[in-house]
């Protein structure tokens, strides 16, 4: 059997072959264009990214007789189109926009709990520019139900549960439709997709030459989970992309209080059966770095980290990397990023080092988050992935905020992973509901803390950042 994995992340679509043993076979990239029309705002163009997807799977599936197919793709982004023709209503609005900001406070304040990042009040916003009065018969989606509707021809309009709960269409427990927000801001209910198992059989791929099979659909971070061979009650990982993301399985036992600011995900599901878990969360993380790229203070991001490698400290300078407002643990949506201690004699490349330590510090209040939230330490050591963790010095970094060791993935695409090994369990090679073919998990390598860091500096700058 040959799996193809679809990645859909904030800034790249990936597209990877994988024999049944887990071998890579060939691959594909392509970057995902984002426009920031206005301040706060992340667009992209839905139809072209439905193009870019269906080329390159053609291409892959043809040239290597793919059996089956597994998406993941980044949660909350969001699309409106009319089923009759395919027209995409607008843009698609990206999971870090925050246009909607204000809305969600007013309804937060009438008691009905949504927030910028996901789904509904984007969905409501689109709506709002192009059929006012909701007399038209359009589809909503986030990224995997627009796919699989382009894939299989318009034959399904479907999505996860994984999907769905994060984005807010569903209850967190990925249950039941989220009918206060959604009446609230007069979404008609049967535009939403039908939920599916993130592991099944789902549709097959009528647009591609070889029709393959689709069956697995997944939020990037429950991917992510599966791809490390996170299973058991405890598990961790921490992705650091874009934003920064800690999940947790846990058991059925274990009810999430939201006083850590995590909050419940479902991991996944196959058939009946739902594996939970929790998340925290930061909204801007890896964005932070691409911001100062797109300055013009550095190359890329791998020039950044070169040089921020060529001073020893950050010359008292210490960046708060919250460009999208705070997530975990206070959820302070309205603060904004800022940079303390410049001096004259504070180059760019303290100001590379500062922005790390900044990423890393942020990671250690969503691992302590975690903690909190678990009731006791992690068991094991905390599973990391991302670009980032290709600086040895990034990850000691992590685990000294941390005080935690990390098991770093030795692959990079380790979402990808855990979408092939969906698909493949999707596709019969995993029989029962709680069992996952292992063939596809990464491996990894120990990074474990070497010294104590004093977060003084650090909580101040937090705590003045919150006031601004």
């Amino acid at each position: 059997m040959k799996i193809l994995a679809i990645d859909v992340g904030s800034t790249t679509v990936r597209a990877i072959v994988y024999s049944d043993d887990g071998a890579r076979l060939a691959g594909r990239s392509a970057p995902l264009a984002v426009q920031a029309p206005n301040p706060g705002s992340v667009e992209f163009d839905a139809k072209a990214l439905a193009s870019s997807v269906t080329e390159m799977a053609d291409a892959l599936c043809t040239a290597h007789d793919v059996d089956v197919i597994g998406i993941t793709n980044q949660r909350s982004s969001t699309v409106l189109w009319d089923p009759k023709d395919g027209e995409v209503l607008g843009p698609a609005i990206g999971w870090q926009d925050n246009r909607t900001m204000k809305r969600c406070a007013e309804l937060n304040e009438a008691g009905i709990v949504t927030f910028a990042n996901q789904t509904p009040t984007k969905a409501a916003w689109l709506w709002d520019q192009v059929d006012p009065g909701r007399v038209r018969d359009l589809r909503l989606g986030t990224i995997d139900s627009w796919l699989t509707w382009c894939l299989s021809g318009g034959a399904v309009h479907v999505s996860d549960v994984t999907n769905m709960a994060a984005a807010g269409l569903l209850d967190f427990a990925g249950e039941n439709i989220a009918v206060d927000v959604l009446d609230a801001l007069s979404i008609p209910h049967g535009a939403l997709p039908t939920p599916v198992p993130t592991s099944g059989e789902i549709v097959e791929a009528t647009a591609l030459e070889r029709r393959p099979r689709i069956t697995a659909l997944a939020g990037d971070q429950q991917a992510s989970l599966v791809g490390h061979g996170c299973r058991r009650a405890g598990d961790a990982k921490l992705t650091v992309g874009s934003g920064l993301s800690l999940d947790v399985i846990i058991d059925d036992q274990h009810v999430v209080s939201g006083v850590s600011g995590c909050f419940p995900i479902v991991a996944w599901r196959r058939g009946d059966h739902v594996t939970r878990g929790f998340e925290a969360i930061d909204l801007s993380g890896g964005s932070t770095l691409e911001w100062l790229c797109d300055l013009g203070l550095f190359a890329d991001p791998e020039d950044l980290v070169a040089q921020a490698l060529e001073v020893d400290d950050a010359a008292g300078v210490v960046v708060v990397p919250s460009l999208s407002g705070f997530g975990t643990p206070s959820w302070d949506v309205g603060a904004t990023g800022a940079i303390y201690g410049l001096t004259l004699g504070v180059g760019a490349a303290h100001l590379a080092r500062a922005a790390l330590l900044g990423i890393a510090m942020r990671a250690a209040e969503l691992f302590d988050a975690a903690v909190d939230e678990l009731g006791h330490d992690l068991d094991g050591p905390l599973a990391l992935d991302g670009g980032l963790t290709r600086s040895h010095e990034f990850t000691s970094w992590v685990a000294d905020a941390c005080g935690h060791s990390l098991a770093i993935a030795d692959d990079p695409e380790v979402t990808s992973r855990g979408a092939a090994t969906l698909a493949a369990a999707g596709a019969g090679l995993a029989h029962a509901s709680d069992e996952m073919p292992t063939a596809f998990t990464v491996t990894h390598h120990i990074v474990e803390p070497q010294r104590s860091i004093d977060r003084s500096e650090w909580n101040e700058a937090v705590r003045r950042t919150r006031q601004a």
